[in-house]
C-alpha cells in the first residue's frame, strides 16, 4: 500500500486548550469544515458523543462524496488521531503539535 506524507501549517491565534476543544468535538466542524465550505448543503450526521474516542463525523454530498471520521486517540494539549474512509478507501490521519 502506498504511504503519503501531507503536511500544512496554520497559526492560529488561540490557545492550545481552546484548539484541541474545537478539533475534539465533531459538532464545532460544521462549522468550519472545509467540506462543508464546497457543499453546505451536505447530509452530515454527528455521534452522540462527538468529542470521545470511537464517536464519528460522516458526510454525504453530491460534490464531497461520502465520507465518515472516528476518532482513534485524543491527547488533550499534545494531538489527537481519527480514522479517515473516503468512499470504501480507509486512512489514518494525526494531528500533533496542538
Amino acid at each position: 500500500m502506498p504511504s503519503y506524507h501531507v503536511a500544512r501549517e496554520v497559526e492560529i491565534l488561540a490557545s492550545p486548550q481552546r484548539v484541541y476543544e474545537v478539533l475534539a468535538d465533531y459538532r464545532t466542524w460544521k462549522t468550519w469544515s472545509p467540506w462543508l465550505i464546497s457543499e453546505p448543503e451536505a447530509l452530515v450526521t454527528v455521534s452522540d458523543d462527538p468529542s470521545s474516542v470511537g464517536s464519528q463525523y460522516a458526510w454525504k454530498g453530491k460534490v464531497t462524496g461520502e465520507g465518515e471520521l472516528q476518532h482513534r486517540k485524543l491527547a488533550p494539549k499534545a494531538s489527537l488521531a481519527y480514522t479517515c474512509s473516503l468512499e470504501a478507501t480507509i486512512f489514518c490521519s494525526l494531528a500533533s503539535s496542538l
